[in-house]
């Protein structure tokens, strides 16, 4: 009689827990003073649970000139800032023709589901003196917690002048813009990849900003 009463009561605890809805978490890379010189450019490294791989960092202003706004000033993560033409030649180490980053759980994270974020691209301005904004077009893939892996068709970015003061239209004060993810569930890991640009992808930077994401502990 207890034993039927008892997973009764078990049945129905189990049936009135509260679901707890995992919190919104923003990256937005503010939280160091980055460099206007691209080589002394700081990793960003571990960021709300997620672990950005060491092709990451952190983005400001070249020369005081933007070329892409960060979505929420100052800064932005970078992908391809200390690149040079001959980069791969003079450290004889490999290099990726196409600009891309991992971002991965860390820590306590087991997975992570990837809402969207902001993106931009720009010349690198260690191969120029000015990082103006270019055309680029980008890809996504990842795997989920289940080994499979899960893409996202190419998504584009074209250069639109940036609110503010400056004045100085698409090429030198863009804004960035927004992608959103419906497929990127419980990942792993995430690979955000430049595919083209309107000049030399090898000298191209792929920019994102306030990365949106729910975590699972």
């Amino acid at each position: 009689m207890c034993f039927l009463w008892c997973l009764t009561l078990l049945l129905r605890l189990g049936a009135a827990a509260p679901t707890v809805t995992p919190e919104l978490l923003i990256d937005n890379f503010d939280n160091v003073v980055s460099s206007l010189l691209p080589t002394l450019s700081k990793p960003i490294g571990k960021q709300n649970g997620l672990l950005y791989d060491s092709k990451f960092g952190y983005s400001d202003r070249s020369f005081f000139l933007p070329g892409v706004q960060a979505h929420s000033p100052s800064n932005a993560a970078g992908v391809g800032l200390t690149r040079g033409l001959t980069e791969g030649i003079l450290s004889g180490s490999p290099i990726s023709v196409y600009p891309n980053g991992v971002i991965s759980i860390t820590g306590d994270t087991k997975s992570f589901d990837l809402v969207g974020f902001w993106y931009g691209c720009r010349v690198n301005t260690a191969t120029a003196i000015l990082g103006t904004a270019v055309r680029c077009d980008f890809s996504a893939t990842g795997v989920n917690v289940e080994g499979k892996t899960v893409s996202e068709k190419s998504f584009s970015y074209v250069p639109v002048a940036g609110e503010g003061s400056l004045g100085l239209g698409p090429i030198f004060n863009a804004s960035m813009d927004y992608k959103q993810f419906s497929g990127f569930k419980k990942m792993v890991n995430v690979t955000v990849r430049m595919a083209s640009s309107s000049t030399l992808v090898a000298t191209s930077v792929l920019l994102l900003d306030d990365v949106a994401h729910y975590n699972y502990y």
